[in-house]
């Protein structure tokens, strides 16, 4: 008898293990990380320091850049709605241009995620930026998404300088996620 006890005690431990597994499925869920992106001209846009018509952007302006046939110091800002599904915990906001070296000289891009309620008062959960030779930046924060209390989006604003080499891009916007 002894030696019965020995050779399957490991087999009678891994059933109690699994029916126990089996009771309370929610024990063994394990987290899946995900990734919500987005293409930065797909955002609605608007100008700023320019007398240009609203009508005009969509001819000005691809991949949210600034287009070199705009002189001076201008900059443009663009809105964009967030879905994530309810409950998961967003963790990560991640920004990228794709410009070769970076965002030029005296350039800038900054994004931040936005959290309104239904009475208006807006909250920023995160802030990423880049400037001159970055080609991405990360912002950690920690929030439970909500959609019965709030709705939430990005504010992207992209700023060239009257000395810039070049125009500043924002390539993609990635907020990460659990489930």
């Amino acid at each position: 008898m002894k030696n019965f006890a020995s050779k399957y005690s490991w087999t009678i431990s891994g059933v109690i293990v699994l029916a126990i597994l089996m009771m309370y499925p929610s024990q063994a869920k394990s987290t899946v990380t995900k990734w919500w992106k987005i293409s930065p001209n797909t955002c609605a846009i608007s100008t700023l320091g320019s007398d240009l018509d609203q009508a005009d952007n969509a001819d000005l302006y691809s991949d949210l850049s600034i287009q070199s046939s705009l002189s001076g110091a201008i900059s443009i800002s663009a809105h964009c709605p967030v879905f994530l599904p309810d409950g998961v915990t967003a963790n990560k906001l991640r920004i990228r241009t794709f410009q070769a070296g970076g965002i030029p000289s005296y350039s800038d891009v900054t994004v931040r995620l936005r959290r309104t309620s239904w009475s208006g008062s807006t909250y920023t959960l995160a802030t990423a930026y880049m400037s001159e030779g970055y080609t991405y930046d990360d912002y950690n924060f920690t929030t439970t998404i909500d959609n019965e209390d709030y709705e939430y989006g990005l504010h992207i604003t992209l700023y060239k300088g009257n000395s810039a080499t070049s125009e500043p891009e924002l390539g993609m916007i990635e907020i990460r996620y659990e489930e």
